[in-house]
């Protein structure tokens, strides 16, 4: 193990900022020595609740995650927060950071955020952040927020990486036909119509109220429907307290061991997918064969099928 990965590691266990912001950069970027950094940490990774909100750009998440933040850590608790921004085709990297969109609760005490690149992962997630929720739970914190990038039909990753998933919209966006489009209801345990006093914010609530109504049964989870209006603070208030319910229910009904092994198998997942293109997809990059392949499947002789299962096999 690397002197820089069993140091950080310790300074992390420990609690101590600095650690945790290199640790976190250290996994984000893939540099050597993140692996070993992972496996020490992970014996004391310790369970904590972790809040997900998801929505189209523009929505106001990042409205409603600075007053649940700011909330949660009023009344005590250390929050870790990650933004999921989308990733620039140039750079990398995350267009939009943390400093940028939530300059207010940067550097409050117990405040700890991180802006990540989602870089292409169809889910929105990628395995650097669910590397990244271990390493809050390692440093101790008592919840995590996770904001993603909101890309609507795609936007899956998030159901097993939270306990709660707050979905959060807004009229006049076609959010009506996304709805039935994107799955969203077999996504979300909270459902937001923000920007409420906007026209068509009523017609968008009784959607989703009447297409909720009838997927649930007597025994689930009924997810509730709230109309917000954040840049004035209404009913923010309600917002957390429908958090904190769904909170209770995980516990009550023992879902919270399932949401576990689900987060446990996506990141299995994501690791070895990773893996697998590091191994194999990387080295063939460039070569003869990935070219030739291009060449022929532009020319329309052969199948993208065709040659994804040579290069596998090795055979016609």
């Amino acid at each position: 193990m690397s002197k820089q990965a069993s140091h950080l590691a310790r300074g992390i266990i420990q609690g101590k900022e600095k650690a945790l912001a290199k640790g976190l950069t250290m996994v984000e970027n893939r540099n050597d020595g993140y692996r070993e950094l992972l496996d020490e940490i992970y014996s004391e990774v310790k369970n904590c609740p972790i809040w997900g909100l998801t929505g189209a750009p523009g929505v106001g998440k990042s409205t409603i995650t600075n007053y649940l933040v700011d909330s949660l850590a009023k009344s005590g608790e250390r929050i870790g927060v990650i933004a999921v921004d989308p990733t620039s085709p140039f750079s990398g990297g995350a267009i939009l950071g943390d400093r940028v969109r939530m300059m207010d609760l940067a550097g409050k005490e117990g405040i700890f955020i991180r802006s990540m690149a989602s870089r292409g992962a169809l889910g929105g997630l990628s395995p650097a952040i669910m590397d990244a929720v271990s390493l809050y739970q390692a440093f101790g914190v008592d919840r995590i927020l996770v904001e993603t990038v909101g890309v609507g039909q795609s936007e899956t990753d998030i159901v097993a990486l939270a306990d709660t998933v707050t979905v959060i919209m807004m009229p006049g966006t076609g959010d009506d036909v996304q709805t039935i489009k994107a799955g969203l209801l077999e996504i979300g345990n909270i459902f937001v119509v923000n920007k409420a006093d906007l026209q068509g914010a009523e017609t968008l609530t009784g959607l989703l109220q009447s297409m909720l109504s009838s997927k649930n049964s007597p025994d689930d989870w009924a997810p509730p429907v709230l109309k917000l209006i954040a840049s004035t603070g209404q009913n923010l208030d309600k917002l957390l307290g429908e958090m904190h319910r769904h909170q209770d229910f995980l516990k009550k009904s023992n879902q919270r061991e399932e949401k576990e092994k689900m987060r446990n198998e996506m990141a299995l997942k994501m690791h070895l997918q990773a893996r697998f293109q590091d191994l194999f997809l990387g080295p063939l990059l460039g070569t003869s064969e990935w070219e030739q392949a291009v060449k022929s499947i532009g020319r329309r002789e052969r199948s993208p099928a065709y040659w994804a299962e040579k290069m596998i096999t090795g055979s016609d």
